[in-house]
């Protein structure tokens, strides 16, 4: 019976750091586990946070009705896209005498048109009103107006006074280019006549409005 007992009593012990073994092993698992656990919990919260930011909307492209694109070609204004947002262009010719900001009588029914537009088919779009001159220095009003980078903010402003007044209520900015943004090369009087103008641009929500080298002219109201 001795002999029958002996293995059994030194297995035992063998046994016993076995399992031990076993406990000690799964031990050091556990803080392996916790990290990974804390880890998980750490980037399901990044998740919840980004899915309760608001999502931005694309912008969509401004389109312009032909029947409106008629009505302001005949007023001598043209209409051009410029990416997401629209471009109105007024030649001098039909708004200012040269050298002055004043409005001309002449150019109400423009504006008018112009002002329709904007309030029939763009009544959510921020109106930047710019001014253009060409380069050719002040003579005629040299005395109220100290480089043509004034006259253009000033002609600017006289019209986005316009089209307040005739009740436009979208949000307005006046920018002033002066003679930085030449549509020719100024080389000719009719080229230097192209130069001398106001652009309406029609800014869809959302979308990217460049103003690079212009001075802005905000008010508290919009303009």
């Amino acid at each position: 019976m001795r002999k029958l007992w002996m293995p059994v009593a030194l297995c035992a012990p063998m046994l016993l750091v076995g399992i031990s073994g076993c406990k000690l092993y799964r031990t050091a698992d556990q803080p392996d586990q916790a990290d990974e656990l804390a880890r998980l919990q750490d980037e399901n919260q990044r998740l919840r946070n980004q899915l309760s930011q608001p999502r931005s909307t694309p912008s969509r492209p401004a389109t312009m009705s032909p029947g409106a694109r008629d009505r302001l070609g005949k007023q001598g204004i043209g209409v051009s896209n410029e990416g997401d947002n629209i471009k109105m262009t007024l030649p001098n010719t039909i708004l200012f005498s040269s050298g002055s900001a004043s409005l001309r009588s002449d150019s109400r029914k423009a504006l008018e048109e112009a002002t329709k537009v904007i309030k029939q088919e763009f009544p959510g779009h921020t109106v930047v009103v710019q001014g253009h001159t060409d380069n050719e220095p002040i003579k005629h009003s040299a005395n109220k107006f100290k480089s043509n980078y004034d006259l253009s903010v000033a002609r600017a402003t006289a019209v986005a006074d316009s089209l307040k007044k005739q009740g436009v209520r979208n949000k307005l900015k006046v920018e002033g280019f002066g003679e930085t943004r030449p549509l020719n090369d100024n080389k000719t009087a009719q080229d230097r006549a192209k130069n001398r103008r106001v652009e309406i641009v029609l800014v869809t929500p959302g979308a990217p409005q460049g103003n690079a080298g212009a001075s802005t002219i905000e008010g508290d109201d919009g303009f």
